[in-house]
């Protein structure tokens, strides 16, 4: 029996191995994650719905990723380690989530509303006319610019709040015991929110229905970014809550003492970061599995997506299939992580756990492509 059971019990140990003075730290967590995924939800569903429509094709996609977000993230990185030096890591994490909140609500209030005076439609037809077919995706980027910038932001979103912001906060403040416990409950919630972001985009998709527009998505639009900024400024005052209340509560944060080494580790550069992932057989793997992932990743999403276009090629259809899609992902995933989740891991051992991932990628993968 473990000391999670034997301290709550089996059904508390699985469902909320929480103890009661600690609701003041998990609570707040739990609100927060909720928060920045649901968000990152509707931000994905509708980054995707806006491009894939616009250009009318997923085509556009790999050159988004490739020429898009791949040179925004590098630059962010920079960026992000520069303010990192000079600002504290409160004011770092208000300096990185609120120019995002300020992009989606002018996304919603200007640049959308404005897209037909803002977007070269009329340059980019003419280089399509005299440029190789080949040559779409690319132009398709420019053509639609800020529809283009929003796919970009929203990818980052989920990079910078979730994997950087959050958890960074997360490891800084929990103990390795605590985090044991915690991080169950944290991945529970973000299965809840994918069902409820996911509800919510439907909601937003058919809202037009009970309203007078000259542009349906435009009311749709209003409504999904309204709450990303509601959302985004909930985070910001839970953080901030958060510093204020349990970083200064030493039952629940005591501040690791920070050692002072005499040796500096050095600093390597990009040649040799590089050189020393390609000799490193662990991490030379990691690299691998990575781009394997991303390979594989956009091959079956850049079809599938352009069948899904097919099917709903107008803006608020395709925004209502992608939140059905993103419900009905949470409620499979709460399922299978409640019964066979932590069985399969007990029983098989985490290596062959992690192989029925690519395995399904591949018998599903091969049987979309063959049908």
């Amino acid at each position: 029996m473990t000391t999670s059971t034997t301290e709550f019990g089996k059904w508390r140990a699985k469902l909320w191995p929480v103890h009661n003075f600690e609701l003041k730290k998990v609570v707040p967590m739990v609100l927060m994650f909720f928060l920045i995924l649901f968000n990152y939800t509707i931000l994905r569903d509708t980054k995707d719905t806006l491009v894939v429509t616009a250009a009318h094709g997923s085509a556009v996609i790999p050159f988004l990723k490739l020429w898009g977000v791949l040179p925004a993230a590098i630059l962010f990185m920079l960026g992000y380690a520069k303010m990192a030096n000079k600002l504290s890591k409160q004011a770092l994490f208000y300096a990185t989530v609120i120019p995002f909140l300020v992009f989606f609500a002018l996304f919603a209030t200007v640049f959308y509303p404005f897209r037909e005076f803002l977007h070269p439609t009329a340059f980019c037809d003419q280089m399509q006319a005299v440029l190789p077919s080949g040559f779409k995706g690319l132009i398709d980027v420019v053509k639609n610019w800020s529809f283009s910038l929003f796919y970009i932001m929203s990818e980052l979103w989920g990079s910078v709040a979730l994997s950087l912001l959050f958890w960074g906060f997360a490891n800084d403040i929990n103990k390795k015991s605590e985090a044991m416990r915690y991080y169950t409950v944290f991945a529970m919630f973000a299965n809840v929110s994918l069902i409820l972001s996911g509800r919510f985009i439907q909601w937003a998709s058919k809202a037009r229905a009970n309203i007078i527009s000259d542009d349906p998505w435009q009311v749709s639009l209003n409504y999904m970014m309204s709450l990303v900024v509601l959302a985004g400024i909930a985070i910001i005052g839970i953080y901030w809550w958060m510093n204020k209340n349990v970083l200064t509560d030493k039952k629940l944060y005591n501040p690791p003492e920070k050692k002072i080494s005499s040796k500096k580790k050095p600093k390597l550069s990009v040649k040799e970061s590089l050189l020393y992932i390609v000799r490193s057989k662990y991490l030379g793997c990691i690299a691998i599995l990575t781009l394997s992932y991303g390979l594989c990743i956009n091959l079956v999403e850049v079809v599938w997506k352009n069948q899904i276009h097919l099917q709903y090629p107008n803006y608020n259809d395709y925004s209502a299939f992608m939140g059905r899609f993103s419900e009905t992902t949470g409620y499979v995933t709460i399922v299978l992580a409640f019964f066979l989740g932590g069985t399969v891991i007990r029983k098989f051992g985490w290596g062959k756990t992690a192989i029925i991932t690519p395995i399904m990628l591949l018998i599903t993968g091969v049987a979309f492509f063959s049908f």
